[in-house]
């Protein structure tokens, strides 16, 4: 018991320390929040995720997720434009602009939602180096613009204007060249589809999909909430537990005096270890009863942690700056 009370005020003591520090964003971003509304996180390649706001950095190997009234659009250095709709997933997978330009090139993954594409320096000058990866077909740009919607049923790409793009995937290839003509592709070993001409609400509901004004709850404030797994994603075993954890922190941030339960649910869900379940929850630790913060240190201790393990867990978060 001494020992437990001892490591909660050792953790106690570095959260509030924490409180002092900034987060500070690495320095190389490639691209800045240039418009949003509603919920949109970034998920780094650590596994660490930070809410997005107006003008907020996008660095490579984010990936970039927009809520049920999220949207969004991201503004690349070379001028491209990637617009995200409500439930969209999308990950920068490669981006470089060098000096000399020969070497440049970008490369997105988009895993599911509704997104536009506007081409800019890169895809003009080096087009066969900007491509955007689906599950069911690779898209590449001649310096043009697209949207196009991932969904159960696959993937359908709209051509709004410029040169052209190119569909291909293991069934095979298709050009599109045609403003207003679309194709939709089912599967990876499907051939894309023909291209047919859209209607007018259906270019409408798409556009209007993406708009950034365009809202179902405008009146309504937005509050971060918990992201939920959506299981036709493919997000890696550490993008889980990252998302995850989020969902923790924000849980015990709601209800601070639940945090032992909380935590004890992750756990035994498999979803979380403790060490990542209680570095999730002391981060949602915010104008908490001493009581409940030391029935969450006793029930880390008993799910497994050691007191070593717990002060190291503080100390992460100490240094880190994420304790707001």
């Amino acid at each position: 018991m001494i020992v437990i009370r001892k490591l909660s005020l050792v953790i106690c003591l570095l959260l509030s320390a924490a409180a002092a520090f900034a987060f500070e964003n690495p320095s190389g971003s490639v691209a800045t929040v240039v418009a949003l509304r509603g919920q949109v996180t970034a998920l780094d390649k650590e596994g660490n995720i930070r809410e997005l706001s107006l003008k907020s950095p996008v660095y490579l190997h984010d990936t970039l997720i927009t809520e049920k009234q999220g949207r969004a659009q991201i503004l690349f250095s070379d001028n491209s434009i990637i617009s995200l709709g409500r439930s969209t997933v999308i990950r920068i997978a490669d981006y470089s602009r060098q000096q000399d330009g020969n070497t440049d090139r970008m490369t997105t993954e988009i895993r599911k939602g509704v997104f536009r594409f506007m081409g800019g320096l890169i895809s003009r000058h080096l087009p066969q180096k900007v491509i955007s990866k689906t599950p069911s077909t690779t898209i590449g740009i001649r310096g043009s613009m697209y949207s196009g919607i991932i969904d159960s049923q696959g993937t359908t790409i709209f051509f709004e204007g410029g040169k052209g793009i190119d569909l291909a995937n293991g069934a095979g290839r298709l050009a599109l060249i045609r403003p207003g003509y679309s194709s939709k592709i089912s599967a990876w070993n499907t051939m894309p589809g023909n291209p047919q001409r859209m209607s007018k609400q259906e270019v409408k509901s798409l556009l209007q999909g993406i708009d950034v004004n365009q809202t179902a709850q405008p009146h309504k404030m937005h509050r971060p909430g918990a992201i939920k797994i959506n299981k036709m994603v493919d997000f890696s075993r550490a993008e889980q537990q990252a998302l995850y954890g989020r969902n923790v922190t924000l849980r015990v941030e709601e209800q601070p005096q639940r945090a032992a339960e909380i935590l004890q649910k992750a756990v035994n869900s498999g979803r979380l270890d403790v060490n990542k379940g209680l570095y999730s929850a002391l981060l949602g630790m915010k104008n908490v009863d001493r009581r409940s913060f030391d029935e969450l240190v006793r029930k880390a201790v008993s799910l497994g942690l050691t007191s070593e393990q717990a002060e190291n867990i503080a100390e992460q978060i100490k240094e880190s700056g994420l304790c707001q």
